[in-house]
């Protein structure tokens, strides 16, 4: 009998389906940790053409601004009334004929200076003209700078020298400057082709911005670790920025950084969006094949089942159990491998039986040899006996009695011989009285030589056995021997 010592074990189709959603689950999120990467990647690389795009859109934009107020300084220059205006060299009256150059001009800032670089006039929206005098007097003796800060507005300016006379011959009478603010819609043309929000930074703090107000706190806090050399991520909340800085620092002789940011907010949705397209797919094709990995376990594990359960029934003594026809051609193989093998052990138990019982006939003929002797002794002795015509009439009957009895010992122990011989049952059941049952065992008794001189008496005895359910009473003869 086959018997399972290590447990019933894990079924063939659960292990199938186990190692299928094991697969497709890995396979799911290696895709997704591979497309995360990849996508975040290739949109810090977008992220960062677009936001140098936007660095060369400022530098195009500050070019195209510092010649346009190139040639209106040089057309300002030129004007006679200009030129008369600073010959007066009265302070007061350039001051006032200064504003209506300014109108005039349309640029956010406009200022005379003296031949020695003294500011004379100074003018800008939103800036009280003795505070822009001061400050853009400080920045004019350097003839490299173009960036100032005054009462917290940023401009670029250009300087043209202004002379009686030609450049080379006439007389240094002063020089023009105008300038354009740096404001929000500045930093929007900056920004409006990559979708980038732009700011400009003085020190650690931000002198204009496109930011909203909620985000510019993230921006002062990343001041400090912004490198200009490289890419930087910043903060803000939950949303991330990609952002890259130029340093203007040396065109303003003052801490001066142009940050230039754009948000991952739009490359995240479009990561989510992925990685639950991917999610959803992966499930499908889990439960798609995880049915269809159902089905094909079943068309194989079924007839291995059936396979199985037929080898445990030929264990337990069944051999006639069917095996499976049909299934995989594997399954098919095993099962006539495993009919045929059946059919051997059958016809090889059987000969061994048969060879068994033919031993054991042999073994049981020489061990009854004895008993057969016996009989055919007393059968002869007492033939002999009766051949005497003195007998008296009650001993020839006790003779003829003894005769009968070895005949029928002789031929019962043959009838079990012949029984064996033909089923290997070594016994035969048959109905038997008692009385019938204590008179043979008596009579086989009488037989025996030994019983010679021996007197054989019969006792009747009367036994009531009480049982729970019945009351019975039945007749027990005894046996004593005298």
């Amino acid at each position: 009998m086959l018997s399972d010592s290590h447990g019933p074990g894990v079924r063939t189709r659960v292990l199938l389906l186990i190692s299928l959603v094991l697969i497709i689950a890995a396979t799911t999120c290696s895709s997704l940790f591979i497309i995360r990467n990849r996508l975040r990647q290739r949109a810090r690389e977008i992220l960062a053409s677009e936001l140098q795009n936007s660095v060369g859109t400022f530098q195009d934009l500050e070019a195209r601004r510092l010649s346009a107020l190139e040639r209106e300084n040089a057309l300002l220059a030129s004007l006679p009334s200009l030129k008369a205006l600073m010959t007066t060299s009265d302070s007061r009256t350039i001051a006032d004929g200064a504003v209506d150059f300014w109108k005039t001009g349309g640029n956010d800032l406009f200022a005379l200076a003296d031949p020695d670089g003294t500011v004379l006039a100074a003018d800008a929206q939103e800036v009280d003209s003795s505070v822009l005098k001061s400050d853009l007097q400080r920045g004019i003796r350097d003839p490299a700078k173009r960036y100032l800060v005054s009462a917290g507005h940023l401009y670029e300016y250009s300087v043209r020298p202004l002379y009686f006379g030609s450049e080379k011959t006439g007389t240094l009478l002063g020089y023009v400057i105008s300038g354009y603010a740096i404001d929000q819609h500045f930093l929007l043309e900056i920004g409006r082709g990559a979708g980038a929000e732009a700011a400009f930074v003085t020190g650690n703090s931000i002198a204009v911005t496109t930011l909203p107000n909620e985000k510019q706190g993230a921006l002062r806090a990343s001041i400090p670790s912004l490198d200009p050399s490289s890419e930087n991520i910043m903060r803000s909340g939950s949303e991330r920025f990609l952002a890259i800085s130029r340093d203007l620092t040396a065109a303003a002789g003052f801490p001066l950084r142009l940050v230039i940011m754009k948000s991952f907010d739009a490359t995240d949705r479009a990561e989510r969006e992925i990685n639950r397209l991917v999610f959803l797919v992966g499930l499908l094709a889990m439960i798609a094949g995880a049915i269809l990995m159902i089905l094909l376990a079943r068309m194989v594990t079924r007839p291995l089942e059936h396979l199985a359960t037929g080898v445990r029934a030929f264990g337990e003594g069944n051999p006639r159990y069917s095996l499976p026809q049909g299934g995989p051609q594997e399954v098919r193989y095993l099962s006539r491998v495993f009919a045929q093998m059946r059919d051997e052990i059958q016809k090889t138990n059987r000969a061994l039986l048969e060879s068994e019982r033919l031993a054991t006939i042999g073994r049981m003929a020489s061990s009854v040899s004895h008993d057969l002797r016996h009989y055919l002794a007393a059968v002869y002795a007492n033939a002999e006996f009766l051949a005497s015509p003195m007998l008296p009439a009650n001993e020839r009957a006790e003779l003829f009695e003894e005769i009968r009895l070895a005949v029928n010992g002789t031929t019962d122990m043959l009838d079990t011989l012949l029984i064996f011989g033909r089923t290997g049952a070594g016994l035969q059941r048959i109905p038997l009285t008692m009385d019938s049952l204590v008179d043979r065992a008596v009579a086989l008794v009488r037989t025996h030589p030994d019983t010679e001189g021996v007197n054989l008496t019969r006792k009747r005895a009367l036994r009531t056995q009480r049982r729970r359910s019945m009351q019975n009473r039945s007749n027990v003869r005894s046996i004593t021997f005298c």
